[in-house]
């Protein structure tokens, strides 16, 4: 014979909000433990770099942009935004310059590679680009580690994109086709691959809409290289078990009262 007893009611009520709650715990660990932005995932310190060691990070822009500057601050400023438009990106302090030439500067001046040790070169997924800032490394005209296809924010990923440059392979300013040249076309680069065609792949019009490379100043590892990725998942699932816990409080609190 069923039980119609208050106490059996009880019983049901309290078995149903245990479940109910098992179900709302659920949630909120899997909404606590979703990317809550790309940025989240943007490496900015690879992994394996001791403290004190030296680095560059590069990047494609979210942006597309034409080349009909022949100023070279101006592409300069357009990654520049581009990369601090991000705030984990804007945190590091850093310079952004872009990794291409115009008729009177050169990629290789432009992004400051003087005499001294060759930086390696990471890209936002953390992989090594390049082992070097200069003709032994990114320059080397042999082509680059690991493509440059992760961008700041937005889409998180641009292969298969074309990137004006206006360089050459050995990071000199190229004679028939730079940014803002006199010629009727631009040299272009392809985020999809890493032999030469990254930098140079063939020419494009400079009133086109294309994107750019960026790249960092030198930055310097600071602590443990070592990444927490659950940092943000665990405070978010703090913060979402918390809220959780007042919530059913709350609503069962006022319903025993009834």
């Amino acid at each position: 014979m069923r039980d119609f007893s208050p106490s059996a009611g009880r019983t049901v009520a309290n078995s149903n909000r245990r479940g109910q709650f098992r179900i709302l715990l659920a949630v909120a660990v899997a909404i606590a433990g979703a990317p809550h932005s790309y940025a989240d995932s943007i490496v900015v310190l690879p992994s394996g770099l001791a403290p004190g060691s030296e680095y560059r990070l590069v990047f494609v822009t979210d942006g597309t942009y034409t080349a009909t500057s022949a100023n070279i601050n101006d592409y300069n400023a357009e990654v520049a935004a581009d990369a601090n438009s991000v705030p984990v990106l804007a945190d590091l302090a850093t310079t952004w310059d872009v990794l291409g030439a115009t008729p009177a500067e050169s990629a290789m001046n432009n992004i400051a590679v003087v005499g001294g040790a060759s930086i390696p070169i990471y890209n936002l997924a953390g992989q090594l680009v390049a082992s070097g800032d200069d003709t032994t490394g990114i320059f080397a005209g042999n082509g680059i580690g690991a493509p440059i296809d992760i961008a700041p924010a937005g889409a998180n990923f641009r292969s298969g994109v074309l990137v004006f440059t206006g360089t050459t392979e050995a990071g000199g300013s190229n004679p028939c086709c730079s940014l803002g040249g006199v010629e009727s076309n631009i040299v272009v680069g392809d985020t999809a691959v890493s032999n030469l065609n990254w930098i140079v792949i063939g020419i494009e019009p400079p009133q086109y809409s294309y994107y750019l490379y960026g790249i960092s100043g030198v930055l310097t590892a600071q602590g443990s290289s070592t990444p927490e990725p659950t940092t943000a998942g665990m405070a978010g699932l703090s913060m979402a078990i918390a809220s959780l816990a007042i919530w059913w409080s709350n609503r069962f609190q006022r319903t025993d009262h009834h």
